[in-house]
């Protein structure tokens, strides 16, 4: 089923063209929040579906675990916004342009699992003893449920009524059309896989196999490779299917910074840890300190880098 919801989840993240450095950017440059806004949608949805599994089946996995929110967190987080910057994606946005032939993001994998290599000499974060509030069916969990619930039923309503009626004079474009749909179906696919695996895309099994070569870790890799495989064979189908497959010319200086910016995110998610779907899809939605934390001092810092360039390219 694991490898069922990775492969569904790759094709999603495609077909939604769902990217945190793009959407700071649809922001910035286009004044247009809608990609920032689906990803609250998604995160409810997927905080949705954590609670259901956790209250429904209890001991089968569910919210998010919490590690010490310390400055470590804060800094971890502002790497991980300007390697996801300088890779010009995020870990989904990776996917999507490995998807689509752009090779140069290769570059991103192998900068990935150095940045994770040199992790396993800095700074690891505490395992914290807090459970999540939302565990039990308290009447505060209860209330914060509500809260997802409403967030997400009124952006679906409010999707469907902009598209009712379909204005052949502005169309819409693909990724607009298709965001929001697409991300509440990463943000359950991956709620689901997080309950059921722990971290388990292919930014974990980098981390995983450089805790392997360093600490001798015995932690299981060959199932998260495999749903590492599925995610990128599920992208790959869906551009495919939009036909949006085309190699890319490689590019020494496109690579080198594809590899910088992976190794500052492979660094950074050993800090916080885990990368910006983990803190979207599974410790934010479980109300875990340092994944808001980490989420929120990446995204103010992609918000800062963007402006400042953009600012320097309008000059």
């Amino acid at each position: 089923m694991s490898t069922i919801l990775a492969f569904v989840t790759g094709f999603a993240i495609k077909r939604g063209n769902i990217c945190a450095v793009a959407a700071v950017h649809q922001w910035v440059v286009h004044r247009n929040a809608f990609h920032l806004r689906a990803f609250i949608t998604g995160m409810c949805c997927s905080g949705l579906m954590l609670v259901a599994i956790a209250w429904l089946f209890p001991g089968a996995g569910g919210m998010s675990a919490e590690y010490a929110a310390t400055l470590v967190t804060v800094v971890g987080g502002a790497l991980f916004g300007v390697g996801a910057w300088l890779n010009r994606a995020c870990v989904l946005g990776t996917i999507v342009f490995l998807s689509k032939g752009d090779l140069n993001y290769v570059g991103t994998l192998f900068g990935m699992f150095i940045g994770a290599l040199i992790g396993q000499f800095t700074y690891k974060p505490a395992l914290s003893t807090n459970v999540s509030p939302l565990q039990m069916p308290t009447s505060l969990a209860v209330s914060i449920v509500s809260v997802y619930a409403l967030v997400l039923l009124l952006d679906v309503w409010r999707y469907f009524r902009n598209h009712r009626v379909t204005d052949t004079t502005k169309p819409t474009r693909l990724d607009s059309y298709y965001l929001l749909p697409m991300i509440i179906v990463v943000g359950a696919c991956c709620a689901i896989l997080h309950a059921l695996n722990g971290e388990w895309t292919y930014l974990a099994i980098l981390i995983r196999i450089a805790e392997g070569l360093v600490t001798n870790s015995s932690k299981p890799q060959s199932s998260v490779l495999i749903y590492s495989i599925a995610t990128f064979l599920g992208a790959l189908l869906a551009a495919r299917y939009s036909g949006e497959i085309k190699l890319y010319a490689l590019d020494i200086r496109l690579i080198a910074q594809r590899l910088i910016g992976g190794a500052l995110m492979g660094l950074a998610a050993c800090m916080i840890p885990g990368g910006n779907e983990s803190m979207m899809f599974s410790g934010g939605p479980s109300l875990a300190i340092h994944a808001i934390v980490a989420y929120i001092s990446m995204t103010l810092t992609l918000l800062i880098v963007t402006h400042v360039f953009q600012r320097r390219a309008d000059i």
